[in-house]
């Protein structure tokens, strides 16, 4: 699927933000400020992990916490199976750390502007380069992942995006569409 198109039939379905969205985003802010700073953090000790495992990077830290037993039998051979998968989700996750932060920081005033291209490398990191590296495990593509997901919400939003739409969804028709869509995509 060209990626503009998609850009474009996904944006259709977007719940667009207005004065309630902001009133209950400024709201609630006290309650998810807490756990973007969680995710911050996690992400962090990820990145961490990540650079360890995957990249070989020699740590002390980690190799002076590793458990004395390792796993063995069925889940030793489904880590090494999900080693990829890993990467990809371990990874997705780090980005969305360091996009938190950017977020956090530009919301408490500790940025006085937003770096857009920061934000957009973490986007890149964490959902296309992760997420090409999760789907090539499964032997998927990004073009072919965006046309399944581009007919799921044709069936969730015919239209556009609507508050009734989100509220009563079908998520068999819309898995159906999904799956058949992943049959024709190439």
């Amino acid at each position: 699927m060209d990626m503009m198109k998609f850009q474009a039939l996904a944006l259709r379905t977007e719940s667009p933000p207005n004065d309630e969205t902001i009133k209950r985003l400024v709201r609630t802010y006290p309650m998810y400020s807490e756990q973007l700073e969680e995710i911050v953090h996690l992400g962090g000790f990820l990145d961490h992990l990540k650079k360890y495992i995957f990249y070989r990077r020699q740590d002390g830290t980690v190799e002076d916490q590793l458990p004395p037993v390792w796993p063995t039998g069925e889940k030793r051979e489904r880590i090494e199976q999900m080693a990829r998968i890993l990467h990809g989700l371990i990874g997705i996750i780090t980005e969305a750390g360091e996009l938190a932060e950017e977020v956090v920081n530009y919301i408490e005033g500790k940025k006085s502007e937003l770096d857009t291209d920061h934000i957009s490398e973490e986007v890149f990191d964490g959902c296309l380069w992760y997420g090409n590296l999760i789907l090539s495990a499964i032997n998927k593509t990004i073009p072919q992942v965006a046309e399944q997901g581009i007919a799921k919400l044709q069936v969730r939003f015919p239209h556009k995006f609507t508050e009734e739409a989100a509220e009563h969804r079908d998520t068999t028709a819309e898995m159906t569409r999904f799956q058949e869509a992943g049959k024709t995509a190439p």
